[in-house]
């Protein structure tokens, strides 16, 4: 097709079809077009630039000593881009999740993704590989060398194949490799990307969509076991040793994981995957989400 005509047709489906605000459903400008977001909600949506307890969602100092209580019984850091509570955050998340426009991606990663790994990068990796002091924070050689030992894996939280199929795609895997290409902009040439794992957790049952549920009782019943470790996966990408923690076919994920969901309100889903994948050995956790509650 020539240039000529390709926009031709483009200016005739414009003209039926006018581009909208993935956000606000108002009209947009041809050079708004892109990510399909208008100015005014391009210009509300914030990010935040830090990690976050998974229970009280207080953000994670610095310092170790002024940890609050109830982190120190957490399995896993909660690393959130932005706030759910925001309106052109969450209508942008629902244009992806529940209107399943695939395409939303692009403004998500722009707006979302892209600004948290550039503002919290060092930080969030500080937290990951398990750092505690100042010194090693500025320690770069070290860092890098943590890092090129292949040591971590990106795992999205599956959907049940049902919900899969009926949705035509899983909005986890398209965060997940979001991800890994803003890592891929932000980290040394020389620090190897962590691989995507998309087949490592599995979804046992197909459940009810956890908005549905009222309580937080009902919420942890409706994931309770739902998951569990694909152990061909493992076996064939990471090293599986015989542990004794899980029955049947036991194996050893000697990995830190950064886990990828959509977005954490409850987080019982969450707790659950990371229930899964400690039982079968994770090393640290980070759970890696677009908006948090």
């Amino acid at each position: 097709m020539s240039p000529i005509l390709k926009t031709i047709i483009e200016s005739a489906l414009d003209m039926v079809f006018p581009p909208l605000c993935y956000s606000c459903s108002s009209h947009i400008e041809k050079d708004e077009a892109e990510l399909n977001i208008c100015e005014k909600c391009r210009a509300r949506i914030k990010t935040f630039n830090h990690l976050f307890c998974p229970i009280c969602k207080q953000r994670i100092p610095f310092s170790p000593k002024s940890l609050q209580p109830c982190r120190r019984h957490t399995k896993f850091t909660l690393a959130a881009c932005a706030d759910y509570k925001n309106p052109q955050t969450r209508k942008l998340i629902h244009t992806l999740k529940y209107k399943k426009i695939e395409n939303a991606i692009c403004p998500i990663t722009e707006l979302l993704i892209k600004p948290y790994v550039k503002a919290s990068l060092a930080y969030s990796f500080t937290s990951l590989l398990g750092k505690t002091n100042q010194a090693d924070k500025n320690d770069e050689a070290n860092e890098t060398n943590k890092l090129k030992a292949k040591s971590w894996i990106i795992v999205p939280i599956p959907l049940h194949p049902s919900k899969k199929r009926s949705r035509g795609f899983n909005q986890s895997e398209l965060i997940a490799n979001a991800l890994r290409k803003c890592l891929e902009v932000r980290l040394p040439r020389e620090v190897g990307l962590p691989d995507i794992k998309t087949s490592l957790l599995v979804r046992t049952k197909s459940t009810e969509p956890q908005i549905e549920t009222k309580t937080r009782e009902e919420r942890e019943q409706n994931v309770k076991a739902c998951f569990k470790i694909n152990t061909d996966e493992a076996d064939k990408a990471l090293p599986a040793l015989p542990t004794g923690r899980q029955a049947g076919r036991q194996v050893e994920i000697n990995k830190t994981i950064i886990l990828v969901d959509d977005v954490y309100t409850s987080g019982e889903t969450m707790k659950e995957a990371v229930r899964t994948l400690k039982r079968a050995g994770a090393k640290r956790i980070i759970a890696f989400v677009l908006a948090k509650t």
